[in-house]
């Protein structure tokens, strides 16, 4: 159980509940290479969110391996996204990309699923205001520039 609300906490935080809808749009701030890049980094990174959602809410948990694993997926294509974020949104994914270096650190240096939680745990617990506020601008992008709507 704590397994699953440290897998639970990370995916939902971090992700901030998006959900991809379609691609279209765009931003006086940015070039249509640049939202097109970053649209397309949307539905990869959607893909991994409900393939961590999908493992949380399993009848059977995951084993630790299999944890770290889908965890650190969720970060590489939450990472790709961040990369590719476009100059309106830039500075609020360098913030949220600090924590998703943190997160993955603790990630990796976890060597139990109760370990694997509580550092999970530790760092939602160190960041999420951090995290919810970082990441508001690039859902917001994301909704008015690529179709991405708030999701579950």
């Amino acid at each position: 159980m704590t397994r699953r609300l440290g897998i639970r906490a990370v995916a939902v935080l971090l992700a901030g509940g998006l959900v991809l809808a379609a691609c279209g749009g765009g931003d006086d701030d940015a070039t249509p290479e640049q939202i097109e890049a970053f649209c397309a980094t949307t539905t990869p990174f959607i893909t991994s969110f409900e393939s961590l959602k999908e493992i949380n809410q399993g009848a059977v948990p995951p084993s630790i391996e299999q944890a770290k694993l889908e965890i650190l997926d969720f970060i590489a294509t939450l990472r790709t996204l961040l990369e590719a974020a476009p100059p309106p949104i830039e500075e609020d994914a360098a913030q949220v990309s600090e924590v998703v270096d943190a997160t993955e650190t603790r990630v990796e240096e976890a060597t139990s699923a109760d370990g694997l939680s509580e550092e999970l745990q530790a760092t939602v617990a160190d960041d999420s205001d951090s995290i919810l506020s970082d990441f508001a601008p690039i859902q917001e992008y994301a909704e008015e520039n690529c179709g991405v709507e708030p999701g579950g």
